[in-house]
């Protein structure tokens, strides 16, 4: 998602600012988790491993429902930060895969 298309929806929606290694252009990224009171904190971890896991992304900090402001200040500062966004019926999906099972995250640390 763009920049310019990155809208503040209200308390509704939740954001975490994650680092990461290797860097490319950046070694930052932003999730905005669509009614992201619905997520608890361990499930939008998850996401986010699954997510960087494919990306051959290793997360090193992730902070967890930061304020827009705070994204938005990040935005400003770094070019080539990206939005990744997350829909409590996308992650639901998801897991009905089998995407979080334990094994498939097992796959990741080899």
């Amino acid at each position: 998602m763009k920049t310019e298309e990155m809208v503040k929806t209200g308390k509704a929606n939740h954001y975490a600012v994650v680092t990461f290694y290797p860097g490319l252009m950046t070694n930052t990224t932003l999730f905005l988790f669509e009614n992201g009171r619905f997520f608890k904190d361990e499930e939008m971890e998850q996401y986010i491993f699954w997510f960087m896991k494919h990306s051959a992304l290793i997360p090193e900090e992730i902070r967890l429902r930061v304020t827009y402001e705070e994204c938005q200040e990040i935005l400003n500062k770094d070019n080539y930060v990206e939005w990744n966004t997350c829909s409590r019926d996308y992650f639901k999906h998801l897991t009905q895969a089998g995407a979080f099972h334990p094994t498939a995250y097992q796959e990741c640390i080899k």
